[in-house]
C-alpha cells in the first residue's frame, strides 16, 4: 500500500514540478532581456510559489478590518480589568459594535438625582455589550475570556445562555408534554435549531459583566435600552421596526417566545421584551413620564404652545379636556425639577403653558381644587425666579382672576398672599422703608378685593398681616406708620360690637408691637381692652403679656410695668392666677429686685389669692 500511494503521489510531483520548472524558466528568459541593474535580477529570480502570489499580503495587513476600525468609549476612571477584557473580546475574538454602559454612577449618586436606575445596577458596576457572528462565536468568546480571567485574575466566569444541543432537545421534549404549548407550537419543537444565541457573561472581576449576542437578537432584544435613560432614542429602533415588520414575534422556534424556562435571567427579559412590541425599558413608566414632561417645560415657548401641548396629552394619554390631571403633572414636574436645577426655565413661557390649559369654566364641585393647583403653581414660579415673579404678579395672576372668574378669595387665599409678601420682604439683603410701601400697596389692593371680612377675625391671618408691615433687622426694626391704622382699627371694631377681641388677636398684635419696641402702643391698647372688661370677666391675656415683657422688653420696660396701674386690675377683675401666671409675676419681679418701690408687697399681694 505504501508503495502503490508513492506511486499514485509521483505523475502529480512531476506535473507540478514540471511546471514551475517552465514558469521559472520563462520568467528567467524574460528579465534577461530587459536591462535591469542585477540586485533587481536577483530579487526576482526568487522562486515564488503561485498561491502566494495571488494576494498582495503587504497591502492586505495595511488594511484596517472593521474590529480594527471600531472606536471603543470606555467610562471614566475605568478600572484596567474593564480595559483589558474589553481589548481582548474586540482585538482577539473579533466581538464587534462593543458598547460599554458605566452603571457605577446610579449607586453613586443621590435618589433624587439620578435620571434612570436598573436592577442590574445593584450588582453590576460596568455593562459590556458586543456581537458575535454567530452562536459559536459567542461560545467560544466566552471559553477564550474565561481562559483569560483563570490566569490573568484567577477567577472563573459564571454564564448565562451556555445551553449545549442535549439540554436543549431534553428542554424541548419537556415542554412538548404541556399540552397548552404543544397545542400552541405543534410538532415542529424536535426539527428547529437555535441560530441565535445570548451569553451573559459575570466576570467576578470589579463587578463587570459581559452580553455577547448574535446580531438579530441583539436588533431584537435592544439591551441598550435597558441601561440608557429614557431620555436617549435608542440607536436600533429603525433595525428592529424593520425585523418586526419582516419577521413578527411569533410562538415559532427560535423565536422571542421560544423562553427556556431553565435559564430564570434571559427567560425573564425576553417576555419582558414581548411587551408593547419591545418598546421597553427598565426606566419606571412614572419616571419615563416625568423625564418627557421636564422636556416640554424647557422647551415650551409662545410660538410652539400647540404642538407641545399636543404631545404633553399623547405623553399623559388623557383626554384633552381632562385639564386637571394635566396642571397637576404640570406641578409635580416643575417641582422636581427644582430641587435638581432651575436653569433654562423661563417663568413667561411656563404661565403661558399653564394658562393654555386653565379651563375656561370649571364644575363648582372641582373649583376649589382648580384653584389650589394655580396657587401651587403661582408659587413655584415665585421659587424660580423671586425677583421677576412676586407679589405684584401673585395679586395680579391669582386675586383678581379668582374675582373676576365670580369666585371669593378665602382665608386660605388671602394668607398666601400674606406669605409670599413675607417671604419676598425676607429676600431682600437690605430692606428698606420703600420695599415695605412698595408691597403694602398691593396689600391695600387685596384687602379691598375681600367680601367677607370674618376673614380678619382670624389670629393666623392678622399675625401675617401685621408681620407684612415691618422690616426685621439686627440693629433696628422698621415698620409702616400703617401698622398702628390697622390695630387701631381692629381694637375700634371690637369697641363697636362691645365684644373682647379674641385672644388668637390680641396675642399677635402685643408681639408686632414689641417687635418693634412700640411698648407705649401696647399700654395704650390694654387699657382699651380694659375698658370691655369687667369683674370676672376679664379674657386678656395677662401671661402672655407679662411674659412678652420679660423677654423683649429691658429693664424700664420692667420697671414702668410694675409701677403702672396695670397689674392692680388682676386683682380688681378677680383674674385667676394659676401656677403659670404666677411663676410669671414671680421671674418679673426677680428681674427689677429693687425694694424700693415696696415690690415686695405688691407680688405678695397679686400672689395671695393662691396661698
Amino acid at each position: 500500500m505504501l508503495r502503490a500511494r508513492k506511486l499514485s503521489r509521483g505523475p502529480a510531483v512531476a506535473i507540478c514540478n514540471k511546471v514551475i520548472y517552465n514558469t521559472t524558466k520563462l520568467t528567467i528568459s524574460r528579465h534577461q532581456s530587459t536591462a535591469e541593474p542585477p540586485i533587481e535580477k536577483e530579487k526576482r529570480n526568487v522562486l515564488v510559489p503561485w498561491y502566494v502570489s495571488m494576494v498582495n499580503r503587504e497591502k492586505l495587513l495595511q488594511q484596517q478590518t472593521p474590529v480594527m476600525d471600531q472606536i471603543v468609549e470606555f467610562p471614566e476612571h475605568s478600572p484596567h480589568s474593564l480595559i483589558r477584557i474589553t481589548n481582548f473580546i474586540k482585538n482577539k475574538l473579533g466581538i464587534t459594535d462593543i458598547k460599554i454602559f458605566d452603571l457605577k454612577q446610579q449607586k453613586l449618586s443621590e435618589p433624587h438625582e439620578r435620571e434612570f436606575t436598573t436592577a442590574v445596577a445593584e450588582i453590576c458596576d460596568y455593562m459590556v455589550i458586543g456581537t458575535g457572528k454567530s452562536s459559536k462565536h459567542c461560545n467560544s468568546t466566552f471559553i477564550e475570556l474565561n481562559k483569560v480571567l483563570k490566569s490573568e485574575y484567577n477567577t472563573i466566569a459564571s454564564v448565562e445562555g451556555n445551553i449545549n444541543a442535549n439540554d436543549e432537545r431534553k428542554r424541548k421534549r419537556r415542554l412538548e408534554k404541556k399540552n397548552n404549548y404543544s397545542k400552541a407550537l405543534g410538532n415542529t419543537l424536535l426539527s428547529s435549531s437555535n441560530k441565535e444565541s445570548w451569553y451573559m457573561i459575570d466576570c467576578n472581576v470589579d463587578n463587570i459583566f459581559v452580553s455577547i449576542l448574535t446580531p438579530n437578537k441583539r436588533t431584537i432584544m435592544k439591551l441598550e435600552e435597558l441601561y440608557l435613560p429614557a431620555s436617549h432614542e435608542s440607536p436600533v429602533n429603525e433595525d428592529l421596526n424593520e425585523i418586526t415588520n419582516e419577521n413578527p414575534l411569533d410562538t415559532q422556534p427560535g423565536s422571542m417566545m421560544d423562553v427556556n424556562d431553565g435559564n430564570n435571567v434571559l427567560a425573564g427579559l425576553k417576555r419582558l421584551a414581548l411587551q408593547n412590541k419591545r418598546n421597553y425599558s427598565t426606566v419606571s413608566q412614572a419616571c419615563a413620564t416625568e423625564n418627557k414632561i421636564k422636556h416640554i417645560l424647557r422647551q415650551v415657548d409662545e410660538n410652539n404652545l400647540r404642538t407641545m401641548s399636543s404631545d404633553l396629552i399623547k405623553i399623559l394619554n388623557i383626554p384633552q379636556d381632562n385639564q386637571i390631571i394635566i396642571l397637576e403633572f404640570i406641578n409635580k414636574t416643575l417641582e422636581s425639577m427644582i430641587k435638581t436645577s432651575k436653569d433654562n426655565l423661563n417663568i413667561g413661557s411656563l404661565k403661558l403653558f399653564f394658562d393654555y390649559h386653565w379651563p375656561i369654566s370649571m364644575e363648582p364641585t372641582k373649583s376649589i381644587k382648580y384653584w389650589e393647583k394655580r396657587q401651587s403653581f403661582l408659587y413655584l414660579l415665585n421659587e424660580i425666579d423671586p425677583v421677576n415673579y412676586g407679589p405684584k404678579q401673585y395679586y395680579c395672576d391669582y386675586l383678581v382672576t379668582k374675582v373676576v372668574s365670580n369666585s371669593d378669595i378665602t382665608t386660605f387665599d388671602f394668607e398666601s398672599f400674606l406669605k409670599l409678601t413675607i417671604r419676598s420682604i425676607e429676600r431682600i439683603e437690605d430692606p428698606k422703608y420703600s420695599d415695605l410701601v412698595k408691597y403694602n400697596h398691593y396689600l391695600v389692593k387685596s384687602l379691598k378685593l375681600i367680601r367677607n371680612y370674618l376673614i380678619l377675625d382670624n389670629g393666623e391671618t392678622i399675625s401675617l398681616l401685621l408681620n407684612t408691615m415691618i422690616i426685621k433687622n439686627k440693629n433696628k426694626n422698621t415698620n409702616l406708620n400703617a401698622l398702628y391704622e390697622v390695630i387701631d382699627y381692629l381694637v375700634s371694631i371690637s369697641s363697636e360690637r362691645k365684644v373682647m377681641l379674641d385672644k388668637s388677636i390680641v396675642i399677635p398684635i402685643i408681639n408686632t408691637l414689641a417687635e418693634v419696641n412700640s411698648w407705649y402702643s401696647i399700654w395704650k391698647i390694654w387699657d382699651q381692652l380694659g375698658y370691655m372688661s369687667s369683674y370676672k370677666n376679664d379674657t386678656r391675656p395677662w401671661y402672655d403679656l407679662i411674659n412678652l415683657v420679660i423677654k423683649k422688653g429691658d429693664k424700664s420696660v420692667h420697671e414702668h410695668f410694675i409701677n403702672s396701674d396695670m397689674l392692680m386690675w388682676i386683682k380688681r377683675n378677680d383674674v385667676l392666677v394659676d401656677d403659670k401666671l404666677g411663676s410669671a409675676i414671680t421671674e418679673l419681679f426677680q428681674l427689677v429686685n429693687n425694694e424700693n418701690f415696696g415690690n415686695a408687697d405688691l407680688k405678695k399681694y397679686l400672689l395671695s389669692h393662691n396661698e
